[in-house]
């Protein structure tokens, strides 16, 4: 029986037999101009996929052995993790396994990736350079987004903006 040791977060060694699979779900590829590389791992020759266990772990594969010499991996990922890899890996292959899976995505309330919940709807704007600079530097370690909105809040409110 064939055995694949595999590092879990805490540290700890965990393993799966290859050969007792639910699925396995190849990444996507995109044309990059010049070659169609691996939508997860950008690999030209390697690639990525996204195995299930037979007991429902999730595990990530990827083989860059053929690329530039790299390393093949094995990663242990949690639901909500395994549940990204699909959203974003762009195969068929993926949209049906997050079917079968995750279920029929809420619609309302749209993709959900994680990250800071949604603060509202982004738009774009553009800075000269040397203003953009002078708002780096006054934001310190706040984000340029977070720092935008307060200054926009208290310029609307009267108040002066200070650093």
């Amino acid at each position: 029986m064939a055995r694949i040791t595999v590092q879990q977060p805490d540290g700890s060694l965990g393993w799966f037999n290859p050969n007792v699979t639910t699925a396995e779900i190849p990444e996507g590829k995109r044309w990059d101009g010049n070659n169609h590389r691996g939508v997860k791992s950008g690999l030209q020759i390697g690639y990525s996929e996204l195995i299930r266990t037979k007991q429902g772990r999730w595990v990530q594969h990827t083989d860059a052995r053929s690329e530039f010499n790299g390393p093949e991996t094995w990663e242990f990922l949690a639901d909500d993790e395994a549940r990204h890899w699909l959203m974003t890996a762009d195969s068929e292959e993926a949209e049906e396994a997050l079917l079968k899976y995750f279920g029929e995505p809420d619609e309302e309330a749209g993709p959900n990736l994680g990250g800071r919940p949604e603060v509202g709807k982004a738009f774009s704007i553009k800075f000269p350079d040397d203003l953009r600079e002078r708002v780096d530097t006054a934001r310190g370690s706040t984000s340029r987004a977070e720092w935008l909105r307060v200054a926009a809040e208290l310029r609307l409110s009267g108040e002066p903006a200070t650093d």
